[in-house]
């Protein structure tokens, strides 16, 4: 396999691990008769997921993983699968409600379900939005107002290289799609912006040509028909609208990109389009790091945000690799901010050694961030002027991290059991 693409899928698979540690859990479901557990906060419950009305997945307690909310949060069951939970994503409507999307493998398959998920009265209503084939289940998930809209990749033939890009949003009771664009390629990394002109960025994982030679796509909407054009080389693209409205797209460039500017290479930049033509500054060089002359080092997970003064803060992850002789892969982590002042980006470090699984700012002055340290998930602000974390004592897993316009904090949250996630909670600090 190609470096560069190996590099890329496992920091993906990687960083759910990092996003939160385990503080240690007690799995009383499977008579687990610890003499130090009182069997406080324990998950015994008997939840069945009800699907579409028609399928009840039951939950025989099995690998269930006790549950205690940090002092002044609440708790919500979502879901409970025999089969794989990944990647919930979540998204709070204008009128607070939260809703989650997220996948699952069915029957220890590689074709993901594609779920939505939201509260009804005291319970959580799940939905089946598409259920995908031939290996494909990137995606994306907004709120447009109150109306759910999804962009994902899905397979259009009997191979893994025919793709379609496809938005799908919910009417009513059902899911309405449309198709953007056919494509030739492995589609990754897809960031959606929702409106009255529906954006989409989007990568080419180089999963047939290679990581070096990955592309990130511009679609949307105009005049309900869709345009396509290819913006940059490099991969994992976010999208985001800064406070004048203009579209800006944050990707890593690989050291050895064989299409990208020499300049380019091995660096985190920001694309701006004004007008209809795109502009690329330098947020941060991995010439900066010094990651030692036997290990590679990427850039991976960036997340936006501006202040009310508009200064854009862009958080992200340095990821140093090292291969030793027996070829065995070794990773170090670190959260980096990267703040504009004036024409100058400032990346600072904030932590070693941890991850980062959220970062907000929704034009605030206040600064919030979920980070995973080894042993330990913390919610960290800077609204004092200097960051201060709160810990959260809860078992490691998938985690996606949302803060309204109060300030208080939501996530969607899949705790793992050796190594896999089964059930699917909803949290927050907001008062009942």
């Amino acid at each position: 396999m190609n470096m560069g693409i190996f590099l890329k899928v496992l920091a993906i698979f990687v960083l759910v691990v990092l996003l939160v540690f385990a503080c240690g859990y007690d799995d009383d479901d499977n008579d687990n008769d610890d003499v130090d557990d009182d069997d406080s906060g324990d998950d015994d419950d008997d939840d069945d997921t009800v699907v579409d009305d028609d399928t009840v997945v039951d939950d025989d307690d099995d690998n269930d993983i006790d549950i205690t909310p940090p002092d002044g949060w609440q708790l919500e069951w979502v879901a409970s699968y025999d089969d794989v939970v990944f990647d919930p994503q979540l998204a709070l409507s204008p009128s607070g409600i939260p809703q989650i999307v997220f996948s699952y493998f069915p029957g220890g398959t590689d074709d993901p379900t594609l779920r939505y998920a939201l509260p009804d009265g005291s319970a959580w209503d799940v939905f089946t939005v598409y259920e995908f084939t031939q290996g494909s289940g990137y995606y994306d998930f907004v709120l447009d107002g109150e109306t759910p809209v999804i962009a994902y990749s899905r397979s259009a033939g009997n191979d893994y290289e025919h793709r379609q890009l496809v938005l799908t949003e919910l009417s009513g009771e059902s899911w309405t799609e449309q198709i953007m664009q056919d494509v030739e390629f492995w589609v990754s990394d897809l960031s959606l912006l929702a409106g009255d002109e529906t954006q989409v960025v989007y990568g080419d994982s180089g999963a047939w040509e290679g990581a070096d030679r990955a592309a990130v796509y511009h679609t949307f909407e105009e005049e309900k028909s869709w345009t396509t054009n290819e913006v940059f080389y490099g991969y994992s693209p976010v999208l985001h609208r800064n406070a004048d409205g203009a579209l800006q797209i944050v990707a890593f460039v690989d050291r050895n990109h064989l299409y990208a500017p020499e300049e380019q290479h091995g660096k985190l930049l920001l694309w701006e389009q004004a007008d209809d033509d795109w502009s690329w500054e330098v947020i941060d060089d991995l010439d900066n790091y010094d990651v030692g002359g036997d290990c590679d080092a990427l850039f991976i997970a960036p997340k936006l945000g501006i202040d009310e003064s508009d200064e854009t803060t862009v958080a992200y992850m340095l990821m140093t690799v090292y291969v030793n002789k027996a070829l065995e892969e070794h990773y170090w982590y670190s959260v980096i901010l990267a703040r504009k002042s004036g024409d100058e980006w400032i990346p600072e470090t904030y932590c070693e050694n941890c991850g980062i699984g959220g970062y907000q700012q929704n034009n605030t002055a206040v600064r919030r961030m979920l980070i995973g340290y080894e042993d330990e998930t913390v919610l960290a602000d800077d609204a004092t002027g200097a960051w201060t974390e709160e810990t959260l004592s809860l078992p490691y897993g998938w985690m996606n991290y949302v803060v309204d316009e109060n300030g208080y904090s939501h996530i969607a949250y899949a705790p793992t059991f050796e190594g896999q996630a089964h059930d699917l909670y909803y949290l927050t600090n907001m008062p009942e």
